[in-house]
């Protein structure tokens, strides 16, 4: 990753990231296909998903979220 920065190569890999909309996700760090150049992340790649993959995308995601709210002391919703 220092590499594709480093050298502006414009490469795509996994790469944790803060979603503001894509995936249908906003809030929330987790790793997604980015395209990865001298400025970082640069662009998410949106891979199409089936309608399962994206339920699990968003189960994933809600994890996260919550896992976030317990590592800081906030009671679960139930």
């Amino acid at each position: 990753m220092v590499r594709c920065i480093f050298n502006d190569e414009k490469c795509i890999m996994p790469a944790s990231t803060l979603l503001e909309g894509e995936y249908g996700e906003r809030d929330v760090y987790v790793g997604v296909p980015c395209l990865i150049g001298k400025n970082g992340i640069e662009q998410v790649m949106e891979l199409p998903l089936t309608e399962e993959e994206k339920a699990q995308f968003h189960a994933c995601c809600e994890d996260v979220r919550r896992n976030i709210k317990t590592a800081e002391g906030i009671p679960a919703a139930e």
